[in-house]
């Protein structure tokens, strides 16, 4: 069909997809460009060896440490070091034009590990860091007005990491566009 591109990600883990392995196996054969987000706990060292063309992935982490990805996430703490396992072995592989990223969506129980998320992950390797907020009716992102400008200045602090190897992307704009009526 000329598809040049195919990102896997949803509502859920594009992982654990009784079929992915074949998906992986069956796209390897097209020269098509492939993206994933992932939260990392099923991309096992199997699944890791299928990834053909693979462009860029983004590992929904949102913590630096067991308890609060547990919290975040509503997974068993052990989870947590799967999914460190997992990043380094995929920034290990060194995948050809492969860009590494986390994703870290600001919420009320990691809002105080923001800014430390970025040195971590940019000693594990990875390329990039991306803070979002949570979307709550509200527009505040589940947060208290303090917690968000606490939340703002922790991510202007994680910016001074940034160089040739490792971005940080995040603004406050989406919490503010959020907190518009809806017209």
């Amino acid at each position: 069909a000329g598809i040049p591109s195919i990102e896997l990600t949803g509502g859920g883990e594009p992982m654990v997809y009784p079929y992915i392995s074949e998906f992986l196996d069956e796209l390897s054969q097209y020269p098509i460009e492939l993206a994933i987000v992932t939260n990392g706990a099923s991309l096992n060292e199997k699944l890791q060896s299928k990834l053909k063309n693979l462009r860029w992935i983004r590992f929904s982490v949102d913590a630096i440490t067991p308890e609060t990805h547990s919290k975040v996430h509503r997974v068993p703490e052990s989870v947590f070091d799967v999914v460190l396992k997992n990043i380094g072995q995929v920034v290990s592989r060194q995948i050809e034009d492969c860009k590494v990223g986390i994703s870290f969506v600001i919420t009320q129980h990691n809002h105080q590990e923001i800014e430390e998320a970025a040195s971590y992950y940019k000693n594990m390797g990875v390329d990039s860091i991306r803070y979002t907020f949570t979307y709550d009716p509200e527009g505040e992102g589940a947060l208290s007005l303090d917690v968000a400008r606490q939340a703002e200045r922790a991510m202007n602090h994680a910016r001074s990491l940034q160089d040739e190897n490792f971005k940080v992307f995040g603004t406050m704009r989406r919490l503010e566009f959020y907190s518009q009526p809806n017209t």
